[in-house]
């Protein structure tokens, strides 16, 4: 993590945009978080752009799949740090 979770608390604050029926396919959709990020500070201060003072924008875009009406997996591309695989499932 570049979060110090030793010393400090991270955080964030999204808001964000989903399009469903993507490329005509149903299952298929994309998603935008915007928003922003606070706590990386020390080392990894700089590691994440316009970070100056422990709290920085971010914006988050991904795809997803629908496999049924409650369940779903997306992948979410954070920046060059890495992609994030999640599943979902509504109750």
């Amino acid at each position: 993590s570049l979060c110090d979770w030793s010393s400090d608390v991270c955080s964030s604050d999204l808001v964000g945009q989903q399009w469903n029926h993507l490329l005509g396919n149903p299952q298929l959709f994309a998603k935008v978080s915007a928003g922003l990020i606070y706590g990386y500070k020390g080392k990894y201060q700089h590691k994440i752009p316009f970070n100056d003072y422990g709290i920085a924008p971010a914006i988050i875009p991904s795809l997803g799949y629908s496999f049924t009406r409650n369940d779903s997996a997306q992948v979410m591309v954070l920046g060059t740090a890495g992609l994030l695989f999640s599943y979902g499932h509504s109750f």
